[in-house]
């Protein structure tokens, strides 16, 4: 029972590593984040935003826009505020890695100042509430700083914790149960307990665990 108990721990564990792996592969490696196969909502209304920001911005969103790829979803939310000609555009994206459910996420905040005539200036914030970006940063451009996701999705990295951690349980029975009778058998040759390796000789019973000879 307390081997069990013991493996089950193991297993999740290891699942739970799996999970981060996998995620912070997908972002570095790119996969299933980009290309045409994708779905695309977007939402009009004022909703608050997710995290929270820098004193001056607008406070609630207008406008949710949603983007899901195979490994990759892109939360969107946009608002603006026009003073004479200039516009001034603030936005919130979190983006969430992971498979088969994306289970972590990063965030990182933008205000860009468009006034005609002159290019756009862009100014990426720190959000206060989260680390910058919500993880660790691989490459901060100007405009789209990439980060390894560090805030777990409550729902998806359970799942896929989960998944990844039954692969594991089912690879170690698997594994045992296919190393266990050559182990026995080895033992067997050398004389010892088929049940616990002990040292039996010519004893029909083994002193040890009680299985025989």
């Amino acid at each position: 029972m307390r081997r069990c108990m013991w493996l089950i721990v193991v297993a999740c564990v290891l699942g739970i590593v799996l999970n981060v792996a996998v995620t912070w592969t997908i972002v570095v490696r790119q996969i299933g984040t980009t290309g045409t196969s994708f779905t695309k909502s977007s939402t009009m209304g004022a909703t608050p935003w997710a995290v929270p920001v820098p004193e001056g911005w607008p406070a609630e969103s207008t406008q949710t826009d949603v983007m899901r790829w195979a490994c990759y979803e892109s939360r969107l939310q946009l608002a603006a505020e026009q003073t004479g000609t200039a516009i001034t555009f603030y936005a919130v994206e979190r983006r969430s890695f992971g498979w088969p459910m994306v289970s972590m996420s990063s965030y990182h905040g933008d205000r860009v100042e468009s006034v005609p005539g002159r290019p756009q200036t862009h100014n990426v914030v720190d959000l206060p509430g989260v680390t910058i970006g919500g993880g660790w940063v691989l490459r901060n451009r100007r405009d789209l700083p990439d980060v390894l996701p560090m805030v777990p999705l409550p729902l998806g990295f359970s799942i896929n914790s989960a998944l990844y951690g039954l692969l594991v349980l089912v690879v170690i029975v698997l594994f045992v149960l296919v190393f266990k009778p050559f182990r026995r058998a080895q033992w067997r040759a050398k004389g010892l307990c088929g049940g616990c390796g002990y040292e039996i000789g010519d004893l029909a019973e083994c002193p040890e665990c009680g299985a025989g000879a």
